[in-house]
């Protein structure tokens, strides 16, 4: 249920950047409100506005920009209105919902049953497959540039949000570990990550950030047709996300991801 919880966060952030937006307009905002009354032809509309505690009608049909501007304002009162409201009652869910994820049930139970858990993931084989070296691509300053909470060096903001989160949900990973089949050039591919699950299986991550480069929509493309020779595919045990076209990742679909791709394995 993380992602649930993810998900909340996400639209109480919306509910609350629409708030801030719509109070904003409504300081820009004409005085009064709008009236209509029905004429012959077409409707007549009027600004209606508190003058000395007398209300007051003025005719504005001949001003479109006015009318406009005070339908918006009609409209950003009720968006505030409605934010106002939603905000309250998703900090009330907020605040009573208790996660049930396995890392976080975990968490909470006593002393013996935590260590047996790090007993057997000891003492699986995907436990030692995980925790013995293996050849990774050089450290670059230049290019790893991103810290993670982890201490790990990344490339982009994207892979810092990745390994952040797999941190978040305990879920142990070799970054940038060389693919033991070369391409069709004899050259080998770094996965970004690469997964040993308690199941036995093995799973690899590749996230693809700089797709308006053709270049390197091209490069992307040999490593898809490397892992699909070598029996990778997506849905399967390849894991494929993206940015979109101003760079950016959603940290709500990096968290569906790994809830749906790798934390059932966990539990």
């Amino acid at each position: 249920m993380s992602f649930f919880v993810s998900c909340l966060e996400e639209e109480l952030k919306e509910q609350r950047q629409l708030y801030q937006k719509g109070k904003r307009a409504l300081e820009r905002a004409p005085e009064g409100y709008l009236h209509c009354r029905e004429r012959k032809n077409r409707p007549a509309f009027y600004q209606v506005l508190n003058i000395h505690g007398k209300m007051v009608e003025e005719n504005i049909s001949s001003k479109p920009q006015l009318v406009e501007a005070l339908l918006n304002k009609k409209i950003n009162c009720e968006v505030v209105r409605r934010a106002e409201e939603n905000i309250r009652q998703l900090e009330k869910i907020q605040g009573k919902y208790i996660c049930d994820s396995f890392s976080a049930v975990l968490s909470t139970l006593p002393k013996t049953y935590r260590e047996a858990f790090v007993s057997l993931q000891k003492t699986s084989g995907s436990s030692a497959a995980q925790n013995q070296d293996y050849i990774g691509l050089p450290f670059d300053p230049e290019s790893h540039i991103h810290e993670t909470a982890a201490g790990i060096f990344v490339r982009s903001k994207s892979e810092e949000l990745i390994v952040n989160a797999l941190d978040h949900y305990g879920i142990p990973f070799h970054y940038e570990e060389r693919f033991p089949f070369p391409d069709a050039h004899n050259r080998y591919l770094y996965p970004d990550f690469t997964f040993y699950l308690p199941s036995g299986e093995k799973k690899i991550w590749e996230h693809f950030g700089l797709m308006n480069d053709y270049d390197y929509c091209l490069r992307s493309a040999n490593k898809l047709y490397t892992y699909q020779q070598n029996g990778f595919i997506i849905n399967k045990n390849l894991i494929i996300t993206q940015d979109d076209f101003r760079g950016n990742c959603s940290s709500r679909l990096i968290n569906e991801i790994i809830c749906r791709e790798l934390l059932p394995y966990y539990r």
